[in-house]
């Protein structure tokens, strides 16, 4: 188990891996790429089972809601201008 590349309270972009899984657009011609949301990361969890030893993160979403991530669906949103 390596270290957590982000941590609580964090501000991270995300953009779901498997985009069809989640919006239903798995049977459209073309790639509809995932949409993108931002939020703070409220917490995090090692998970051996499911997700085959990786970081999860619950992630309070701008619009209010909470999602969950990957480690590798998500990026720093550190540099804001």
């Amino acid at each position: 188990m390596g270290k957590a590349k982000f941590k609580v309270g964090d501000l991270v972009k995300c953009a779901y891996g498997f985009p069809d899984l989640y919006y239903g657009v798995m049977y459209s011609e073309e790639f509809l790429p995932a949409p993108e949301t931002y939020g703070i990361v409220v917490s995090i969890y090692w998970d051996q089972i499911i997700f085959q030893n990786e970081w999860v993160y619950e992630i309070r979403c701008l619009d209010g809601i909470y999602r969950y991530f990957l480690e590798s669906e998500m990026s720093s949103v550190s540099n804001i201008s």
